[in-house]
């Protein structure tokens, strides 16, 4: 077994190696305002649904933060509703779910919130056997790493808690305020 942190730090250089953005928003500049017009295409229910799914990937524990305290809800609600974000990746958010939903269905007849821990592990690793389900777990995985590393201005890692858990200093210029609306 790996400690939290070390799984973020090999994650993260994983991710970054191959490319992938984890500081900063996909397909969003800060010069865009916080407010998006866009629907989401989630219904509140599928969102509360969906931060359960991410606090249970990332939980909150004595000595580092979980999903709800990087924000990372209201983050990936905030990126997906961006109008530059790709159509088809907005759509693939609440299908994961849906997905997810029907298998926890199947294996324990109840829907992903209502199960105990558990389950929710096996109903996950179960569904990360698919392509489906592993492309939409690795998804909401680097929007939780985007949300615990990003610039606060960005609307996740309130505070700082995810950097000052990492013990990371952030490079400098930092983003400006003028520059968005949180």
């Amino acid at each position: 077994m790996i400690s939290r942190r070390q799984f973020v730090m090999r994650s993260s250089g994983t991710l970054m190696a191959a490319g992938t953005p984890l500081a900063g928003l996909t397909g969003c500049s800060p010069m865009q305002s916080r407010e998006h017009s866009v629907d989401s295409g989630v219904s509140e229910k599928q969102w509360q649904e969906i931060g359960e799914v991410q606090q249970f990937l990332l939980p909150s524990e004595q000595h580092s933060p979980g999903a709800k305290d990087v924000n990372a809800q209201a983050y990936l609600l905030w990126v997906v509703t961006d109008p530059d974000f790709d159509e088809q990746d907005r759509q693939f958010i609440p299908q994961g779910l849906i997905s997810l939903q029907a298998l926890s269905q199947t294996l324990f007849q109840r829907p992903f919130n209502q199960l105990n821990d558990k389950e929710k592990e096996t109903a996950l690793r179960e569904f990360e056997k698919s392509t489906e389900g592993y492309a939409w777990i690795t998804t909401l995985l680097n929007y939780l790493l985007e949300a615990l590393l990003t610039d606060p201005i960005y609307g996740g890692n309130p505070d700082q808690v995810g950097w000052k858990w990492l013990d990371h200093t952030p490079g400098f210029p930092r983003p400006s305020v003028k520059y968005t609306q949180l």
